[in-house]
């Protein structure tokens, strides 16, 4: 059995781990004018999922860059990430935990799919 702060670190690893990464599509207008949030997005290591910024619309896209491409026919599009801390700056002393309870082996590069034991 784990302790509370083994239990709570473990969880933190697995899903810092196997976020996905958060970006948004942003309409420029003009020459550097101005600029709007078009849509959000979460791309995974195999699709992204896009949302409009006002909820007028959703999909799901091949990757972040093909909703870009999608969504430029609307307007000069830019995708503007949101920068999380590297998985490596968490403390992963209850990695054990998570790879016990969810059958999970680390990702050790950004391409590697998750595999299940």
């Amino acid at each position: 059995m784990w302790d509370e702060a083994e239990f709570a670190a473990g969880l933190e690893g697995l899903v810092a781990d196997f976020a996905p990464q958060a970006f948004a599509l942003v309409e420029e207008a003009g020459e550097r004018l101005e600029g709007r949030i078009f849509a959000w997005s979460l791309t995974f290591e195999d699709h992204a999922e896009v949302v409009g910024a006002d909820h007028a619309f959703r999909g799901s896209f091949e990757s972040a860059d093909s909703a870009r491409q999608l969504f430029s026919h609307y307007g000069k599009m830019r995708m503007v990430w949101l920068i999380s801390p590297p998985a490596a700056e968490l403390d992963h002393r209850g990695w054990g935990l998570a790879e016990q309870l969810c059958g999970l082996t680390r990702r050790t590069g950004s391409t590697q799919e998750p595999t299940v034991r």
